[in-house]
């Protein structure tokens, strides 16, 4: 029963639902917006002709499927590394083999692309864009941190460009970018991640912030006639997400708060830290649907943020239960020290 249990925690740990889940939501936003604030920016040949509950299936596996390609692909290429650091990955236990991860990465790929297809090719061809830069964090950027932590937030807006390439109102896909990248950045440093992160490194990284959120500002100018997107008629659109973003920093400097040492817990605090800021995507994507108005799908979303912090919670105690700590003897003169 226990190793049942556990070989099937191992496949949920594969897919990281709060990174799959707030893609998903990240995209199903950018839907909602199209139709519902930013009429006519779903200019793809079908796209425009398909239904609400259509466009947010075809979405759902377009996201999905761009996420676990990604996950999916990192974890295989990362397993002689994740043996020595996380042996806990799945690859890296054995329980589930390179070959097989590679494969779903492969299929899940083609579903993403063929699902984007029926959106339009327009949106076919901003979801091969992002898993080009998907592909490029896993082999080459995340060696070279200014680079990989770019891509990171740079692949999140991809993927919400992909059912609306139209789309005016592109706030949200800024304020995605930017989180992205302000909390892999903080997590890198937590857990100290090599290279570590020289001056160099810093302002290749804050220019890179920069341009691409004046490329988006003047995405968004140009479409509006000289106008920040929606933003010169609707300034009231950002109190939720300033909120959240408030709560977040509040949230996070709690549970941060005496875990700087020693190393280890630094490291558990920073990935801890990175699934928080991964899931919280989802209640970004609530506040701007609920602060517009749209409140159903606005719901639905905190529903699901609180439906997949429930499922993690319930996930990390099975983990627990199904792979319990080292026991510990007073008076050994090395103690075997997890992860050590």
């Amino acid at each position: 029963m226990r190793i049942r249990l556990k070989k099937a925690l191992h496949l949920a740990l594969l897919a990281r639902l709060e990174q799959v889940l707030s893609a998903v939501s990240n995209l199903w936003l950018m839907v909602f917006i199209a139709r519902r604030l930013d009429a006519g920016s779903v200019t793809g040949a079908h796209g425009a002709a398909w239904s609400l509950p259509v466009m947010l299936g075809l979405g759902g596996v377009v996201a999905g499927g761009l996420a676990i390609y990604g996950l999916a692909l990192n974890d295989a290429l990362d397993r002689r590394h994740d043996r020595l650091f996380q042996p806990q990955r799945p690859i890296a236990a054995g329980t589930i083999a390179p070959t097989t991860a590679v494969g779903l990465a492969v299929l899940c790929l083609l579903a993403a692309v063929l699902a984007s297809l029926l959106m339009g090719v327009e949106s076919a061809v901003i979801c091969v864009v992002t898993a080009m830069v998907v592909l490029f964090y896993n082999t080459t950027a995340k060696f070279i941190p200014a680079a990989g932590l770019i891509a990171l937030g740079l692949a999140r807006a991809g993927n919400m460009f992909i059912p609306a390439p139209g789309v005016s109102f592109v706030w949200p896909v800024w304020l995605t970018m930017t989180h992205v990248m302000t909390c892999a950045v903080i997590a890198h440093v937590l857990e100290g991640k090599r290279p570590r992160l020289h001056p160099r490194d810093w302002s290749w990284m804050i220019g890179g912030w920069a341009f691409w959120t004046l490329a988006l500002v003047g995405l968004m100018s140009g479409k509006q006639g000289g106008s920040p997107g929606l933003l010169h008629d609707r300034p009231g659109l950002w109190i939720g997400p300033a909120c959240a973003v408030v709560v977040f920093v509040g949230l996070a400097s709690w549970r941060l708060r005496g875990r700087m040492r020693p190393l280890r817990t630094r490291r558990a605090a920073g990935a801890e830290f990175m699934r928080v800021a991964m899931l919280w995507l989802i209640v970004y994507d609530a506040v701007w649907l609920l602060s517009a108005g749209v409140w159903v799908p606005g719901i639905a979303l905190l529903a699901m943020f609180a439906a997949t912090s429930a499922g993690l919670y319930v996930l990390s105690e099975a983990r627990r239960w199904a792979e319990p700590s080292p026991g510990y003897h007073v008076g050994v003169t090395n103690p075997v020290t997890p992860g050590g």
